[in-house]
């Protein structure tokens, strides 16, 4: 269910005076999807003398769509090329994701792994917080710097939860190499794993955090990462040694 409040909220956002979808995008969008749904919506035309204002008709009409599709509709406006570079919008989107993520369709296809990781977190919920918020984020193709700053803090979070201090993802690699050596880790796998955590913070640092300069082709490489190091470290954490 999506409560009224957010509905209104997304209303104002999507029906903005200047910058949202114009009186007849509203009717042509809403017409489109009472027909996919089968729903009768109260403003499907446009000029029409009983059109309120903008915000008023988008609030009006989505209110008549089941919650499933009024995350949906919601999820598709926010896709539209004209608000690419909406930031409200984009932040709508988020809010979408975070709070009704439910209400989708489902995890998009990821390899068994990474789905898997998120039960192994159980017992360590800092980290398994922000690698759900990730994989919903990725289900709905949300490719952007919050999608890897989530995997990224989950893996920060995991690794302070199991070395049991707050440093950043940078400065565990000498404490990292001390727990790898308790646990009778040989030395060639445990540089390889610290070589890893390097590459992969100087990624983020350098193409997310810093400057959102990376390809969605790569974001797959860096979920399967994020997962990979993670299932070592787990393992390592619960039977190892």
């Amino acid at each position: 269910m999506i409560d009224k409040e957010f509905i209104a909220f997304a209303s104002n956002i999507l029906g903005d005076t200047d910058y949202g979808l114009s009186g007849s995008e509203i009717c042509k969008y809403f017409a489109d999807y009472a027909v996919t749904y089968r729903v009768a919506i109260p403003y499907s035309s446009y000029p029409d003398k009983n059109f309120p204002n903008k915000k008023t008709a988008l609030e009006k009409n989505l209110k008549c769509f089941k919650p499933e599709q009024q995350f949906k509709i919601i999820l598709d406006l926010c896709g539209l090329p004209k608000f690419s570079e909406n930031e409200k919008v984009k932040d709508l989107l988020i809010k979408l994701v975070g709070r009704y993520s439910k209400l989708s369709e489902g995890l998009s296809e990821l390899p068994e792994m990474v789905i898997e990781i998120k039960e192994w977190l159980d017992d360590y919920p800092k980290a398994k917080k922000h690698y759900e918020d990730a994989l919903n984020k990725n289900a709905n193709n949300l490719y952007g710097r919050n999608l890897l700053d989530d995997f990224r803090l989950s893996l920060e979070m995991l690794v302070q939860e199991i070395l049991g201090n707050s440093k950043s993802l940078e400065n565990q690699k000498s404490i990292l190499g001390n727990f790898f050596k308790v646990k009778g880790v040989s030395s060639e796998v445990s540089n390889h794993y610290i070589e890893i955590i390097k590459f992969y913070t100087q990624y983020q640092n350098n193409n997310v955090k810093h400057n959102e300069n990376f390809k969605e082709i790569e974001v797959d490489l860096m979920i399967e990462e994020t997962a990979l190091l993670m299932r070592f470290l787990i393992n390592l954490h619960k039977y190892g040694g």
